[in-house]
């Protein structure tokens, strides 16, 4: 498939370097840095990366070059040349450590969620905390010396988030016990061997039916009632995705798992790649955002990002700084003062902050 759409991009790329000539000289030229994931075939994403920043140029009629890196250095360096115009699109923990090194960088846009029709992927890292639906946990204080149940410890939404919330609130588990994969997390807390346990999930609403129920009760297509974070709203979203809560995992094992288990805090979230600028005007950068989401509207330019990372990049939302400080809280980096309260997750539609807790 990548061959293909590659292919397509060379014929595209070739008519299109006609109409790149057309593009005002005058504007400041703009250097892309595309920042792909290790593991990924350079050679594919360096042309990935130039299709885009070449669709960029003929959709904003601005003047736009790509690279393509897995060192953060290399952006640093471009960064502290004053006279660039620069626009990464980089992990969540590279933006927080150049936004650090440099002055004058902004995040503009980060992948959050799908807004792709019947494809409800959520692109940020984030962990709901389950418990049995017959024990007292209502909410996260109620960790505090338990015994918590997790996968790996490279996990995002099993053991890096949490651990984070449990060392800001001071709400420490009293053991904590790892499991080799979130199915079996979900497992071991069915088995009664611990207390709670976290892992990925989207909480659904109402959270004690059994999916099937759920499911007969509203349209054909599934649409349920989800918790929105941001907004702490319910809306209909399609549930066809069989990530969208770690009880799914064990339904065929655990039929019951509906009933006997509840979510009782989730996590604020993680955004995954974000697009910075630097030294770009912000006319310009307004243009940009705007080619960049009009892009992502096309299956075949959204599979173009993809290739640069490990997963299939569904949505772009405009982002400030402040929506990566409870990413600076998971990596342990400065927050700015007057940017408290942080918000650590939610517990039903109830915000819950470092000055809530004791």
């Amino acid at each position: 498939m990548r061959r293909l759409r590659n292919l397509g991009m060379v014929a595209l790329c070739t008519v299109a370097l006609l109409a790149v000539s057309g593009i005002a000289s005058d504007s400041q030229p703009i250097d892309f840095y595309f920042m792909a994931d290790e593991g990924v075939e350079l050679i594919s994403a360096t042309q990935s990366a130039q299709s885009i920043a070449l669709l960029l140029s003929l959709r904003s009629g601005l003047p736009i070059s790509a690279s393509v890196t897995q060192d953060v250095s290399s952006i640093e360096t471009a960064l502290r040349d004053g006279d660039k115009s620069v626009v990464m699109f980089l992990r969540w923990d590279a933006y927080i450590h150049l936004r650090s090194q440099v002055d004058g960088l902004e995040a503009v846009t980060a992948s959050v969620e799908s807004t792709t029709p019947g494809r409800p992927e959520c692109y940020y890292w984030m962990s709901c905390f389950y418990a049995s639906s017959d024990s007292e946990f209502q909410s996260l204080q109620d960790c505090a010396g338990k015994v918590w149940i997790h996968g790996k410890q490279t996990s995002h939404s099993s053991y890096i988030i949490p651990q984070a919330v449990f060392a800001a609130s001071g709400l420490m588990p009293l053991e904590s016990i790892e499991t080799r994969n979130q199915y079996e997390c979900m497992v071991a807390l069915l088995e009664g061997e611990g207390d709670f346990c976290t892992g990925f999930g989207i909480p659904f609403e109402p959270r004690r039916a059994p999916l099937s129920e759920q499911l007969s009760e509203h349209s054909v297509a599934g649409a349920l009632g989800i918790w929105d974070r941001s907004s702490a709203i319910s809306g209909p979203i399609d549930i066809q995705w069989e990530g969208a809560d770690l009880r799914q995992n064990v339904e065929d094992e655990y039929p019951d798992v509906w009933s006997r288990i509840n979510i009782f805090f989730v996590s604020s979230p993680l955004p995954f790649h974000c697009v910075a600028v630097h030294g770009v005007a912000e006319s310009s950068t307004d243009t940009l955002v705007a080619a960049i989401a009009k892009g992502l509207e096309s299956s075949w330019e959204l599979g173009l990002w993809s290739d640069l990372i490990s997963f299939d990049v569904r949505g772009m939302q405009l982002v400030t700084d402040e929506s990566f400080d409870f990413a600076r809280l998971v990596i342990d980096s400065p927050i700015l003062a007057e940017r408290f309260p942080l918000v650590l997750g939610y517990t039903g539609t109830e915000a819950v902050t470092l000055l809530d807790l004791p």
